[in-house]
């Protein structure tokens, strides 16, 4: 990829953000990560930059465990107290 050459922008944003959709889709979340901070990393246009962290945060909710997922959505659960 065209990672090291910053001057590339936003071609490079672009592709890391295409190669990054396809690894979440083949559920490769931990290369999608990779390639992710590595577009953000650089100079992207804000609309990519917005795109890349709006797939981030799919791409780190596809990984959390399924017992802990809930809608990005959803309120925070409430704190359980001690019982002390």
């Amino acid at each position: 990829m065209a990672a090291p050459d910053l001057a590339l922008e936003p071609t490079r944003s672009v592709l890391h953000r295409s190669a990054a959709a396809l690894a979440w889709q083949c559920g490769e979340y931990r290369e999608a990560e990779r390639l992710i901070t590595t577009a953000l990393s650089g100079a992207p246009p804000e609309v990519i930059a917005d795109e890349l962290r709006d797939l981030l945060l799919r791409v780190y909710f596809e990984q959390s465990p399924r017992k802990k997922r809930r809608s990005l959505s959803a309120p925070p659960p409430d704190p359980v107290e001690p019982t002390n």
